[in-house]
């Protein structure tokens, strides 16, 4: 656990950018890397959503390859189980949900930072570059089904 200089090492983040000394950033990251390392998972994204208790939590949105047949309740159940074995229950990932597809801008970057604003219920601005502005309904009408946020 402990390193040399008897301090906890960092999350190991491969690809995953310089997220200026944000832990929270770079977990989001971490959790979307070994989401998405799972066979079936075509392209993965996690936002951290308000959470009266802790916060924030880990919400994981996640498209399955072309031709995936899977049962919905069994995928997710794997996916949970890979970041607990990955990263251990400190990440308190308990929902992933599939799309047909993320929401990303013209030059292929996911829109995470217009998800969390979605699932907090937020005022949110078109973002200029979108890709294509139906999944951002997708997105809401996702977490609506899964009682995360509220009709309306």
């Amino acid at each position: 656990m402990f390193d040399q200089r008897r301090s906890v090492p960092h999350l190991p983040v491969p690809d995953c950018g310089k997220a200026a000394g944000a832990f929270v950033r770079r977990l989001q990251c971490y959790l979307g890397q070994t989401i998405g390392s799972h066979p079936n998972i075509a392209e993965s994204a996690v936002a951290g959503l308000a959470d009266a208790l802790k916060g924030q939590l880990p919400v994981g949105f996640y498209v399955t390859n072309d031709g995936v047949q899977r049962d919905l309740e069994e995928l997710q159940a794997e996916l949970v189980a890979r970041v607990r074995d990955a990263i251990g229950p400190v990440a308190a990932f308990k929902t992933a949900i599939e799309l047909k597809r993320l929401p990303k801008t013209r030059s292929g970057k996911v829109l995470r930072g217009t998800i969390q604003k979605i699932g907090d219920g937020a005022d949110r601005k078109m973002p200029a570059a979108i890709d294509d502005p139906e999944t951002l309904a997708e997105i809401q009408d996702a977490l609506v089904r899964k009682a995360i946020l509220k009709q309306g």
